[in-house]
């Protein structure tokens, strides 16, 4: 369906383009009004489970999604009280950065990849210390 699409688009001279077959290929409703980063998810997965279900493709194509758009970052949650690290690896599509109060990219990223303290209502649970206790993540 996605061929149909780029050759739909090179070949026509219409000055628009019906996406309804290409989203009930998908399997997405399209009486469910979704935005850009929601769909892209969508399609992404989409394309990740097929394409790596497929053995009779080679590896690299098994792995373009993976490979091509997924990454990954880690963060450490770090106990104050017996300062033991428990580190986490997340995986993703793409970030959701807040942007209101930034001018630049970079004030974005730096704002999600702050340090943040766990106290009060949000304390940690120590696998170490075996207790709710004050930490901090980043």
């Amino acid at each position: 369906e996605l061929q149909k699409i780029f050759a739909d688009l090179k070949m026509s001279c219409a000055r628009s383009y019906n996406p309804h077959p290409f989203a009930e290929s998908l399997r997405l409703s399209t009486s469910v009004q979704q935005d850009a980063q929601e769909f892209l998810k969508l399609l992404l997965t989409y394309m990740e489970e097929k394409l790596s279900t497929c053995d009779a493709l080679p590896l690299e194509l098994q792995q373009l999604v993976q490979d091509n758009f997924r990454g990954s970052y880690a963060y450490c949650t770090r106990c104050k009280k017996c300062n033991k690290c428990s580190k986490v690896r997340v995986s993703f599509y793409d970030l959701d950065l807040k942007v209101q109060g930034h001018t630049r990219v970079e004030e974005c990223l730096d704002d999600f990849f702050k340090t943040e303290d766990l106290t009060g209502d949000n304390k940690y649970q120590c696998e170490g210390c075996a207790d709710k206790v004050e930490a901090t993540r980043g």
